[in-house]
């Protein structure tokens, strides 16, 4: 019914945020990945806590001026562990860019100290890696997806089952980061560790732990964001070009996308 402004704006009156999480059992602590001012260097850029309900921010992780927030997630089981992405990206008017301090970071005390994951054993053999999205199971808090935006061979759809220390590359499909800076989501089904959805130009659901693919039909393409209801892994809320759209059968059917 009303709206206040709660910080987190610009200088330049344009900032990007990314992602943004609430603690699940205190609603007055928020996590905000803040990609900043995305048409240039700014030094709003970075990971954002309040535990005041917005009255105050505080950046508890910082990369430099030109890479920002992409992704956030809470682990279900622990809100305390942090999964972050980095993406080292502006845009100018002749076009994107992209070079090599984008990254995954973990905290495991609530955002004051984080561990960088993008080199550990397992991960993209290469420094130039771009946007990425992370999501951890609420049916097993130590199975990890993250979708990586690298050079074919090297990007695609990697995933951990130790929280994070370990990565395999589990689909190199390039199609699962096509177009990356329009799209790259995943979302790990809350239920069922094997389960994951990748959102891209196309939508792609795996059952089998991100090795294989099936596709989705939702009533419109170009796919950016997602919600499963975590209590019914069938009753999805899904956000793409046309519109949001909601189905309660798993994709089968969907509402239509008409508002007035």
């Amino acid at each position: 019914r009303s709206w206040a402004a709660i910080g987190l704006d610009s200088e330049t009156g344009q900032i990007a945020i990314a992602r943004m999480r609430v603690h699940p059992r205190d609603c007055d602590v928020v996590y905000a990945a803040v990609l900043g001012d995305p048409y240039g260097p700014n030094q709003t850029r970075g990971i954002y806590r309040t535990r005041d309900g917005g009255r105050s921010w505080q950046r508890v992780l910082f990369r430099n001026d030109h890479s920002g927030g992409s992704d956030l997630m809470l682990n279900p089981s622990d809100p305390n562990v942090i999964y972050a992405t980095i993406w080292d990206a502006y845009r100018p008017p002749w076009g994107g860019r992209t070079t090599g301090t984008s990254g995954i970071f973990k905290s495991t005390d609530g955002g004051d100290t984080w561990e960088e994951l993008t080199h550990k054993p397992g991960m993209p053999d290469t420094t130039a890696i771009g946007k990425s999205s992370i999501s951890v199971s609420a049916a097993d808090p130590d199975r990890v997806y993250a979708d990586i935006e690298a050079e074919p061979g090297q990007g695609g759809v990697y995933r951990s089952d130790d929280g994070g220390e370990t990565w395999a590359l589990v689909n190199g499909n390039t199609a699962l980061f096509h177009r990356a800076e329009y799209y790259t989501r995943i979302f790990a089904d809350p239920q069922d560790a094997d389960i994951v959805h990748v959102l891209n130009k196309n939508w792609f659901m795996s059952r089998d732990g991100g090795r294989t693919y099936e596709g989705v039909e939702p009533p419109h393409g170009d796919n950016h964001d997602l919600w499963i209801d975590p209590t019914d892994n069938q009753r999805w809320i899904q956000g793409n070009d046309g519109g949001a759209t909601v189905t309660s059968n798993g994709g089968r059917t969907w509402s239509d996308q008409d508002y007035s």
